[in-house]
C-alpha cells in the first residue's frame, strides 16, 4: 500500500503533469512562483529527473494551487494500491468526454457485480446481429443476419428490441470497434445517438441538424435523405458477462 509520507510514488509525473494542465500554467509561470529554475523544470515535467528532491516537488504543487496531499491523493488518511493511483491518476488525463465514458462503464460493471451478488438472474431473449454497424464506413446489415442468444434480463436488456455489435472508430470516445449496442425501437432526437440504415448498410452515428455525425472529428458528415432510415435508438452497451452461454 502506498502511505501519505511516501514520496517515491511511480505515478508523480502523470499527477503533476496533470496539475500543470488543469491550472492552465506555463513553465515560466510555476518557476516564477516556485523559485525553481525553468530549466530544472523542463526536466522535471519531461520526467528525465528520476529521483527529484521532495522540497522540488513541494514548492511545484504549491506553485500550481496543490499541496502535498493532493499529490498523494490521501486528504483522508485514505491508503490506495499503486494500481488504484495509477487508475486515479490516468482518469484525471481524460477529456471531459472521456470522463463521462469511463464513468458509464464503470456504471455498468457495478450493476453486473450487483446482479451477481444477488444470486441467479432470469434471462431475456435477445436478438443480436451477426453482422456489425459501422462505427466509420456502413456494413451490410439485414433482417437475414440476425440470431437468438440469451442475456441477463435487467433494466437496458428487458428496454432493448435488438443488438448490434460495432465495427470501427469513428464514434470513438463514446463506443469503440467491437462493443454490442443495445437497441430500443424509439424515434431519436436531435443530440442522441442511433442506428440507420443507407442502402441495407448500418450506420451508428449521433443525429444532427440534417446530417448524421461521428464523434470522431477525422470521419465526415453524412448528409440525411430520403432515403436513410432509422433503426432506432442506442442506449447503452451489452457487457460479455451478460450473456448467457449455452
Amino acid at each position: 500500500m502506498i502511505r501519505k509520507e511516501r514520496y517515491e510514488i511511480m505515478n508523480w509525473l502523470n499527477a503533476i503533469n496533470w496539475m500543470k494542465k488543469n491550472k492552465g500554467m506555463t513553465t515560466d509561470d510555476i518557476s516564477k512562483y516556485s523559485g525553481i529554475p525553468k530549466g530544472t523544470l523542463n526536466k522535471l515535467f519531461a520526467g528525465q529527473t528520476k529521483d527529484p528532491q521532495l522540497s522540488t516537488i513541494r514548492a511545484v504543487v504549491h506553485a500550481l494551487g496543490y499541496t502535498l496531499d493532493d499529490l498523494y491523493q490521501d486528504t483522508n488518511n485514505q491508503q490506495f494500491s499503486e494500481n488504484e493511483l495509477t487508475l486515479i491518476n490516468k482518469y484525471r488525463l481524460l477529456t471531459q468526454t472521456g470522463q463521462k465514458a469511463a464513468d458509464e462503464s464503470i456504471n455498468i460493471l457495478l450493476k453486473l457485480e450487483e446482479s451477481i451478488i444477488s444470486g441467479p438472474q432470469n434471462t431475456v431473449p435477445l436478438r443480436i446481429s451477426e453482422q456489425s454497424a459501422a462505427a466509420g464506413h456502413g456494413a451490410y446489415l439485414g433482417p437475414e443476419s440476425f440470431q437468438i442468444i440469451d442475456v441477463l434480463d435487467n433494466d437496458m436488456t428487458h428496454r432493448a428490441g435488438f443488438a448490434v455489435p460495432v465495427s470501427g472508430d469513428s464514434m470513438e470516445p463514446k463506443y469503440h470497434d467491437g462493443d454490442i449496442l443495445l437497441i430500443v425501437k424509439e424515434q431519436v432526437e436531435m443530440g442522441e445517438i442511433g442506428l440507420f440504415t443507407l442502402d441495407g448498410c448500418g450506420y451508428v452515428k449521433k443525429l444532427g441538424d440534417g446530417e448524421l455525425i461521428s464523434l470522431n472529428p477525422e470521419y465526415e458528415p453524412i448528409p440525411l435523405d430520403d432515403s436513410i432510415i432509422c433503426n432506432g435508438k442506442v442506449v447503452g452497451t451489452l457487457p460479455k458477462e451478460w450473456i448467457i452461454e449455452k
